[in-house]
């Protein structure tokens, strides 16, 4: 172990690497069904910068004022994927693998989760469960999910059982097993079984895997038939929603809704990620666009967070965007108000996936 810290102190120049796997004292991890979500100690999101490189910040300026480094201290002990960078300041910053990993002041409560995807530059910064090479997660309508490399739902069968798959040569034609390669082996919660044709096959948690046939995009469910005994691998199910938020149906995906089943959408006014404050806009055009307003005294719940607009009046917000509704959409499941010239507006997707509308 020693000499792998050393070799890869001298391959990435400024990192300090001791001997154990644990988090530092700085550092905190979040349970999740996939994984563990990196926090600092008060369980406030810890993130990664896309434009990093491998035991070096680029995030400096204005940047790290909206984004602070996740300071160590000098002497702080570090050790397997754990490690301290030296910034160009000569500061000490956490990073996780080699990443560095930051705060933001997108965020205000523990959990809160505002920055991800902020600008197509930020992500979470997770830990993800053990999984061999070619295995992934995605965000789906039911939460995260298992995929491949690919990003594509994996899927298991009721009455397959450990020792064997119960999908024949007919059925494997529309749910393609997940082969293992011959080097593979079994690990935590990870086995392998032989198919009638002698190939491997990947099983997870006594379930042997399947790609469905159906499924074109990531993040597709539609394998997902419970009464005909396919089920969706769910690592994760998605957060609890707030009793006046409904569930659409939209030719974008399944969208969140207010009580009446009108689309919610997001603002800011630059478009999605680009808002330069941390603080939530309330400002948008008033011709065709009306607020989502919140009962007085309404609390926050999870990522939706009341706001008062300039008059008083509370409006919800979702992940730190304002929520409007557009008056042009008259059926549950309408979304006219990404469909217009207006590209500064996004549908809320129940995935957790990228709102649909900036840039279409």
């Amino acid at each position: 172990m020693r000499l792998l810290a050393l070799a890869i102190a001298i391959l990435v120049p400024h990192i300090v690497v001791a001997a154990v796997d644990d988090p530092p004292a700085g550092i905190a991890l979040q349970q999740h069904g996939h994984g563990w979500a990196i926090t600092d100690p008060k369980g406030m999101t810890l993130y990664f910068y896309l434009k990093d490189s491998l035991g070096k910040s680029t995030c400096t300026a204005v940047c790290s004022k909206m984004s602070p480094p996740a300071v160590a201290s000098g002497d702080a002990p570090t050790g397997g994927n754990w490690s301290s960078i030296v910034r160009d300041d000569g500061s000490r910053q956490w990073a996780y693998r080699g990443r560095p990993l930051y705060r933001s002041l997108r965020d205000s409560a523990p959990g809160d989760t505002n920055a991800d995807e902020f600008n197509g530059l930020w992500r979470v910064a997770f830990r993800p469960i053990p999984m061999p090479p070619g295995f992934s997660f995605v965000s789906t309508a039911l939460g995260q999910v298992l995929a491949d490399q690919k990003q594509m739902t994996l899927y298991t069968l009721d009455k397959d059982k450990p020792d064997g798959s119960g999908c024949d040569e007919s059925c494997s034609r529309d749910w393609l097993p997940i082969t293992a390669p011959a080097m593979a082996h079994r690990f935590g919660e990870w086995s392998i079984t032989l198919r009638s044709n002698g190939a491997r096959q990947w099983v997870f948690r006594g379930r042997p895997l399947y790609r469905s046939a159906q499924d074109v995009r990531s993040g597709d469910i539609a394998g997902h038939t419970p009464d005909k005994g396919w089920r969706a691998v769910t690592l994760e199910p998605p957060p609890a929603l707030p009793v006046w938020v409904t569930l659409q149906q939209s030719d974008a995906g399944e969208l969140l809704a207010d009580a009446k089943g009108r689309t919610m959408y997001t603002f800011t006014p630059a478009g999605r990620g680009t808002a330069a404050s941390a603080e939530v806009d309330t400002h948008a055009p008033q011709v065709d666009w009306e607020p989502v307003w919140a009962e007085p005294g309404a609390q926050r719940f999870g990522s939706w967070v009341p706001v008062p607009r300039d008059d008083g009046r509370p409006q919800w917000s979702y992940r730190g965007l304002a929520l409007f509704t557009n008056t042009n959409d008259v059926t549950p499941g309408d979304i006219l108000g990404v469909r217009g010239s207006d590209l500064r507006f996004a549908t809320v997707m129940r995935s957790g996936a990228p709102m649909q509308g900036i840039g279409q």
